[in-house]
């Protein structure tokens, strides 16, 4: 499937023209985060209209990054075979039909399927704009600018999703959030074909045994995670999703050792240096959507606050952190990648230590604070982190790379949701009985900044000691 040796064929292109590719790659891709956070500012509108209880709330803002880490890694080999442009506009497509089936939901195991259907979408259009980039800019110093503005879009979608939903939201229904959406998708795949080349890797071909086991695998570690915190890990349903877990993972790893052309080159993991890099680009996503998550639920819960303040309370985060991360690379030159990722790392884990100062009686000037301070951290890591992968490997590993990479990303954002989300609602039942809810609400909230905090700092260690601080390819 994916060799050293089979350079990815790409047509000619201007300098100019591989500008604009990048423009409409990182728009589609842009929407995926964009959709996190505006459906995560919608949960409370979607529960009072839907009549939704909280496992379901859990589970909406999830189970698009379950579909999405699932499939990120097969999407981005597929790719590889039939076309990178051509995996990345049917995957703008499918995002286009599940955000216009979301919006035209009206039950919860309608949205929920929905929502599904959009991550599909999404896992297309992840890894294959990645692999667009990587492929157009083959200068590393060019494609590691490129790789940043990828990466900073990212952020871009997601500062965006608050302030979009809490604009719709205060004319509309949570309804028309999706449909804002579904017409931006429907731009991306007509505008596509016309101005990003094509590209692919010669001779490739899917690993059909790797693709369905890697699936599964990630399928159900990420079900374990999201139905485990909420229900429990000793359920059975968790028990059994561990089981096949791990029975998936074995027959995984059998396969891909025993064919020349695999669909992840489990030697990628025998760097000390990209294995780190994995777990950093997990982290920042899981400390990312979970703190933003549990952030718009404190605005809107304890603070009382509608969708539109509580958007323009997180530009504190999210507009810091498109600042930072157009500055970020400009240092990467410098600093290189060690140094920028350890100190992004115990930025954000001071930033989560500064919610504790959070009471809203005394104002929202502390939340701005650490919300500035996390925002410094974040921007400071995602694009940093994705270059630091993606400059880890030869071209013709692209595909595979950005895989991992989105892959390890959107199990953070998983984990940051199910996580954060299920001790915030568990605490919240247990403080309940002692205290006022609002003041229920702020202990867990505290709690959850803690967990995140100690997360941050614990992975520093490894990332100050295996990360190189310079690209490898």
């Amino acid at each position: 499937m994916l060799t050293a040796s089979q350079p990815a064929v790409a047509p000619d292109h201007t300098d100019r023209s591989r500008w604009i590719a990048l423009a409409a790659v990182c728009f589609g891709m842009m929407l995926t985060f964009l959709n996190i956070t505006a459906t995560i500012s919608s949960v409370p509108s979607i529960q009072s209209d839907l009549d939704a209880d909280s496992a379901t709330m859990v589970w909406i803002p999830s189970v698009f990054a379950l579909v999405v880490a699932s499939l990120v890694l097969s999407a981005g080999t597929l790719g590889d075979v039939i076309g990178r442009r051509t995996a990345f506009v049917i995957g703008s497509a499918i995002m286009s039909a599940g955000s216009l089936t979301s919006f035209l939901s009206h039950t919860s195991g309608w949205l929920l399927a929905a929502q599904a259907i959009t991550g599909v979408g999404a896992a297309l259009v992840l890894p294959n704009s990645l692999s667009i980039i990587s492929n157009s800019f083959r200068d590393p110093k060019e494609r590691t600018e490129a790789i940043s503005i990828w990466a900073a879009c990212s952020g871009l979608g997601l500062a965006i999703g608050p302030l979009s939903a809490g604009a719709v939201l205060g004319a509309f229904s949570w309804n028309a959030v999706f449909g804002v959406n579904a017409i931006a998708a429907l731009a991306v795949t007509l505008i596509a074909p016309f101005v990003v080349p094509a590209s692919k890797v010669p001779g490739a071909r899917l690993d059909l045994p790797g693709l369905l086991s890697a699936t599964t695998v990630i399928a159900a570690l990420t079900f374990w995670v999201i139905d485990g915190s909420h229900s429990g890990f000793g359920s059975a349903r968790a028990i059994m999703a561990i089981v096949v877990f791990v029975g998936a993972l074995a027959v995984f790893i059998a396969f891909e050792r025993a064919i020349d052309a695999p669909m992840l080159d489990i030697r990628l993991f025998r760097s000390p240096s990209f294995s780190t890099v994995m777990v950093v680009s997990a982290t920042v996503l899981f400390g990312f959507t979970g703190l933003a998550f549990i952030s718009v639920l404190f605005f809107e819960r304890v603070g009382q606050l509608d969708a539109w303040t509580t958007g323009l309370h997180m530009l504190a985060l999210m507009g810091t952190y498109v600042v930072v991360s157009g500055i970020a690379p400009r240092l990467l030159p410098r600093i290189g990648f060690k140094v920028m990722l350890t100190t992004g790392l115990l930025i954000t884990a001071v930033g989560a230590l500064l919610l504790l100062r959070v009471h809203p009686e005394q104002g929202w000037t502390d939340m701005t604070v650490a919300l500035v301070v996390l925002g410094v951290g974040f921007g400071s890591l995602i694009a940093p982190a994705t270059a630091a992968a993606m400059s880890s490997v030869e071209p013709a590993r692209a595909g595979m790379a950005s895989g991992t990479v989105n892959m390890f990303r959107q199990l953070g954002g998983v984990l940051g949701t199910s996580v954060l989300g299920s001790i915030l609602t568990s605490q919240i039942a247990a403080a309940a009985l002692t205290e006022s809810p609002a003041k229920a609400f702020e202990s867990a909230f505290h709690l959850c900044a803690v967990v995140a905090a100690v997360v941050f700092a614990v992975v520093a260690i490894p990332t100050a000691l295996f990360v190189h601080s310079r690209p490898a390819h």
